[in-house]
Formats: structure tokens, sequence, C-alpha cells
């Protein structure tokens, strides 16, 4: 974070950075963020990276046409300070804000430093074992725990055996596979008020199909 600082950077470079990347987002993305502004579902991205960055890679993302406002999703990362809001598109940051963001603090910063009033069922994802623990367990009648198991996978950076990971989640994808389990459960879990009737829905159902585990997860918090 110092050196970006240092460096002098502005919004504006911090987007040229995004649309020079070479960044990819998981298949269905785009449809999961749909869906979930549809059944009126918040998101909470929270991340140990940059606040600017991830900002900026959503606007990439081809959300409904309809609708391109992401006005359900709440980024919580590390963020810089800007002297102007008025002018950081173009002024450098001149610091950051606290307290930071890091695996072993996500949990602390999401409840105790910007108090969020989260659901009581929460789908939580995440790609290392400490990600599985971002969510206080006592204050939630139901949690699903997703993980990445991304070892192998170039930029990956999962460094247990996948029994152990595995420990830690309720479903697991690995190999940098599709969203289509998450979309599936969320068009499950508000099977009432979307339109199942749909190519994301359907091939959702097929990958699933065989699916062994989440049938079960899904009936504990139907």
């Amino acid at each position: 974070m110092s050196a970006f600082v240092g460096a002098g950077y502005n919004k504006t470079d911090f987007a040229h950075m995004t649309l020079t990347s070479r960044i990819i987002f998981r298949r269905n993305t785009n449809n999961l963020i749909d869906l979930c502004k549809r059944v009126d579902l918040p998101i909470v991205i929270l991340s140990g990276g940059i606040t600017e960055l991830i900002e900026a890679s959503l606007k990439i993302l081809k959300v409904d046409e309809a609708d391109k406002t992401l006005d359900h999703v709440k980024i919580i990362s590390n963020e810089f300070f800007f002297p102007s809001p008025l002018l950081d598109e173009v002024t450098p940051v001149i610091g950051f804000r606290k307290p930071p963001v890091h695996p072993s603090s996500k949990q602390k910063v999401l409840y105790d430093h910007f108090k969020l009033k989260l659901p009581k069922n929460l789908i939580v994802m995440g790609d290392i074992i400490a990600d599985s623990r971002m969510a206080r367990d006592h204050l939630h009648d139901h949690i699903v725990k997703v993980g990445f198991y991304n070892a192998g996978v170039a930029g990956g950076h999962c460094d247990v055996s996948f029994d152990e990971f595995s420990k830690h989640f309720d479903i697991v994808i690995t190999g940098d596979g599709t969203l289509c389990p998450i979309l599936y459960t969320v068009a499950s879990l508000f099977a009432g008020a979307i339109d199942k009737a749909t190519p994301e829905f359907d091939e959702a159902r097929q990958l699933i199909d065989g699916f062994k585990g989440l049938e079960e997860v899904l009936k504990g918090i139907n």
C-alpha cells in the first residue's frame, strides 16, 4: 500500500491497470451478481486487496443491460485516501484508510469496525481456510461456506491438501471452476422470486445434478 502512495497513483491509474491486466472472472460471475440484485440479496466483497482495483474490475463486468448499477454490492478492502473527493480521479493518493484488511483481520474489520448488519443466513466464499472464519457463526442461523481450491492453478495460492481444505467448507469448487453451484444455490433458495426458465439456470441445474451434499445443505437452510 505504501508503495502505491509513494508512486502517486490516482483513480485513473487504477482503472488503467485493470483494463490492461489479464483479470478473468470466474464463469457466471455476472449472472450471480444480476441474480442477487433481482432477489434483493446484498453482496459484500471482503478482500485483502485494494478497493480501487476491485471497483475498476467490477465496471468491466457485463451486468444486466436494464440496470448496470451495483448498489447491492459493498466493498470492504484496503482503500486509499484522496485529498479531494471531487478530484480523486486525477489527484494522487496521500495515504490509505485504516484498519488494514488481511486474512486474519477480516472478521474483526467486518463486525467491529464497519459493524455491518448482516442477514441471519449467509453464503461465505473464499480461497483460503481463513476465509471460512470470516463470519461469526454464533450471530447467524445458517452459513453455507464455499471454498475455491486453486492448488495447481496458475495464480493459485492454496498450500494445503484438498482433504484438509474441504474440512472447512460445505462446497468446494476446484480448478478455477464456474460459479454455477452458487448460482443454483441462490436460485433454489429464492425459487419463488425468479424465473427458472433461463439458460443460466438450466446450465446450473445440469452441472449440479449428482453433486453430493448440496441438496442436504439446501434442505438445512430452507
